[in-house]
């Protein structure tokens, strides 16, 4: 990410000529909050429930601040020097970025040489390529995730930083200075960007996360803001002032909000959200740069900044220090786990720095050994793609790699302990939808979810209409989950598209109707046909509801249609009540796992 560290004050020209703009250690503070939601995100996941769901938009805070200082460089560069020198803007971005990107990779390497499995070497050695040399945001789209993934932000801005010099150029050519009609001309392209957002979402299609015509969005965003603040005289009045720090605390609710709660799959995020957010950090930035602001005195917090400094590197290596530092190597769980990964991930970034990132940084323009260094780590990086062993997986389709992690979780399945699997939508996701077992013997549990949609959810409609198709394509989905790790207990969780009113046959129907209850009794009976033989029982999991073990009014009608089809095939189908203690654990669903485990083996579950 563009970092604002060491730069001169504003107006200031240094040995080589070039603009610089004055240091804001608040911009800093924004940093680390923007990778501290990214950790969070790394750490949980997701489907995670815990603070932190939404963190993955940490990268568009970064993308807003990056478009806001490259932009704000690039005017200082052209008002002291009359133009913007390309090759020596790229240069500077390369000695900047490429070194502890080229350690991500070697970690990566590392990782793959001596702990992943063979799937998750394939997908490091293809990965390698993509991130070197920054076409990662397209690679992610057509192969599975790896420890590389998260440089597909970098692969955005660096494509950014390519493009967007040439454009302010060609329009500085045109417009001379800074005016407001290109003001308007870049948040129109913003909006612009927004709307064919909107309009290239689909559910279940990266293309809208992932792309760049996307996600330039809040990069545009920062660069309006950069353009418009050279229009206006500043510092700002006591008044203005005041009113800025309002509407930062505001934007501050908002981005927290959203880090806590958004999730990559809604479709609001794609139809408004994503403008919404890059606004709120925005706001953030006029204020952490507004002198006698009381959002910059408290962004300048030395915690915060000295995070900030070191925040390229936290966000680079946390996944594949993640990755490597798990419960097995390590025999921690839970806090202790995050805490010491999140030690390990702040030295590794400092180290990173202050020994390897600074020096080639700060080197004398006219060294060559920074080059020399780059070279090397380029030429090794290439050696560790073309030297790895591995072998492309049976079969390249997403949906086949997706389906085979479970029959690989149903072969790891110890003898004689019962396979159980839990399917549905949110409430399986807390479970864990990450294919990653509980083992509490003679139980192996394992959770798949599709996130908004449930087993009986395939036509509901709800206020969310950017749900319906994936809906229809989770009944297939589960069942194919179900058929790949072949469990002796299946439990259905309620989703709440389950206790909304549905389409059927073209008209909506009230939740609660003989034609609502109907075909949620068909799509019960649709998926059950669908599951292999070696389901021995399954079992529904009545709702929690808002207040615990007792279910809302929409709810206990949806558990009373279940109550239905299992005494109408109680053979085979059976209701549990999940008690409170399971309905009031967020923390992963710890409980829910511990009282299916204990009830399939002690029947409590299972069909009378």
């Amino acid at each position: 990410m563009e970092r604002s560290g060491g730069v001169a004050p504003e107006g200031a020209v240094d040995a080589r000529g070039l603009g610089r703009v004055r240091y804001e250690p608040a911009l800093d503070g924004l940093r680390a909050l923007a990778v501290s939601a990214v950790l969070l995100y790394h750490e949980h996941g997701p489907a995670s429930t815990k603070l932190g769901r939404g963190g993955f938009l940490g990268v568009d805070l970064f993308f807003a601040l990056s478009g806001y200082l490259i932009t704000s460089l690039l005017l200082a560069e052209r008002r002291s020097t009359g133009r913007i020198a390309l090759g020596s803007f790229w240069r500077r971005r390369a000695r900047r970025l490429l070194p502890a990107l080229l350690l991500t990779i070697g970690l990566a390497a590392a990782y793959a040489r001596f702990w992943a499995t063979a799937s998750e070497r394939w997908q490091i050695k293809q990965a390698i390529v993509p991130a070197l040399f920054y076409f990662q945001n397209w690679h992610v789209m057509s192969h599975p995730a790896s420890v590389l993934s998260p440089t597909w932000s970098l692969a955005i801005e660096e494509q950014w930083y390519l493009v967007w010099p040439v454009v302010l150029g060609l329009a500085l050519v045109v417009w001379r200075r800074p005016t407001r009609m290109m003001c308007f001309a870049v948040g129109g392209a913003a909006i612009a960007v927004a709307v064919w957002t909107a309009h290239v979402f689909a559910p279940l299609d990266d293309h809208a996360y992932y792309s760049s015509d996307t996600r330039v969005l809040a990069l545009l965003v920062g660069a309006t803001l950069a353009i418009g603040l050279t229009l206006i005289d500043r510092p700002l009045g006591a008044v203005a002032t005041h009113a800025i720090d309002v509407a930062a605390y505001i934007a501050l609710g908002l981005v927290l909000w959203a880090f806590a709660t958004w999730t990559t799959g809604s479709s609001a995020l794609y139809h408004g959200g994503l403008l919404l957010f890059a606004v709120a950090a925005a706001t953030l930035l006029v204020a952490a740069t507004q002198p006698e602001s009381r959002v910059r005195r408290a962004l300048a917090w030395r915690p915060l900044v000295a995070l900030g400094v070191i925040s390229y590197g936290v966000y680079l290596y946390s996944v594949p220090l993640i990755t490597i530092l798990d419960p097995s190597r390590t025999h921690l769980s839970g806090r202790p786990l995050f805490l010491v990964r999140i030690v390990v991930i702040l030295f590794v970034a400092y180290v990173s720095w202050r020994f390897i990132e600074q020096p080639i940084r700060r080197a004398p323009p006219d060294r060559a050994w920074p080059w020399v260094v780059i070279a090397g780590g380029v030429a090794l990086a290439l050696f560790a793609a073309v030297s790895l062993t591995a072998s492309a997986p049976k079969s390249s389709s997403l949906l086949t790699e997706y389906l085979d992690q479970y029959n690989q979780l149903g072969r790891d399945a110890p003898s004689g302990s019962t396979r159980l699997l839990v399917v549905g939508g949110d409430e399986a996701a807390t479970l864990n939808n990450a294919a990653r077992p509980y083992k509490d013997l003679p139980t192996y549990g394992v959770a798949a979810s599709m996130v908004n949609c449930g087993v009986t959810s395939a036509l509901a409609r709800g206020s969310d209409a950017g749900h319906r198709q994936p809906c229809k394509f989770s009944v297939g989905l589960l069942a194919g989950v179900a058929r790949e790790y072949k469990p002796q207990v299946l439990a259905i969780t309620i989703e709440a598209a389950d206790v909304q009113d549905r389409t059927v046959h073209g008209r909506r129907v009230k939740v609660g109707s003989s034609d609502w209850r109907n075909d949620a009794l068909a799509q019960l009976d649709a998926f059950r046909k669908q599951l292999p033989g070696d389901v021995k029982h399954v079992v529904l999991i009545a709702g929690c509801g808002p207040t615990g073990s007792t279910p809302d009014a929409a709810t206990a009608r949806a558990d009373a249609v279940w109550r239905d089809y299992a005494h109408a095939h109680s053979d085979a189908v059976s209701v549990a009540i999940p008690p409170a203690t399971a309905c009031a654990d967020h923390r992963g669903g710890l409980a829910m796992w511990q009282w299916l485990s204990h009830g399939t083996n002690a029947g409590a579950v299972s069909p009378a």
